[in-house]
């Protein structure tokens, strides 16, 4: 049986906000983009009440489920990329930034299996993520002539 290659569900990177390095996670079985409650704590970023809140039972191991009620919009980078997205607002302990499949179709991602890498467009330039663990990810800007790699 051969062996077939698929996007990983999980796709773990850093990101910036503010003057904080944070975790972020692609999740391609996620519909939801969720922030962490603590990182909106930190960095006192401002919330909106949730137009329908909804219990939400995944996001932390062994936990019981947890009322989203406010909504959050987060402003963060990944080198030269930079965007902003709303976000659900709840506790987490695998990360500080979960974007799922709504924010990946707004951004037309795609997977690219032979490089692991990740392709997204925002304002008309398309950016490739590349995970590069234990080391910061990697963000090349392919319409510059010259691809710069930044996040240090």
């Amino acid at each position: 049986m051969a062996n077939q290659i698929t996007p990983p569900t999980l796709f773990t990177h850093n990101f910036q906000i503010k003057h904080v390095i944070a975790t972020l996670i692609l999740d391609n079985d996620s519909q939801k983009n969720i922030v962490a409650q603590t990182l909106v704590d930190t960095l006192h970023l401002p919330t909106t009440p949730h137009p329908a809140p909804y219990e939400l039972g995944w996001v932390q191991k062994d936990g019981p489920q947890i009322m989203v009620s406010q909504r959050c919009i987060v402003t963060f980078s990944i080198g030269a990329f930079h965007d902003n997205v709303l976000c659900d607002v709840s506790s987490l302990d695998c990360a500080d930034l979960i974007l799922g499949l709504s924010y990946q179709q707004q951004r037309h991602v795609v997977y690219h299996v032979k490089n692991q890498q990740y392709h997204l467009q925002h304002n008309g330039c398309t950016y490739v993520l590349t995970s590069s663990p234990p080391q910061m990810p990697q963000v090349v800007h392919l319409s510059s002539p010259t691809p710069k790699l930044s996040l240090h």
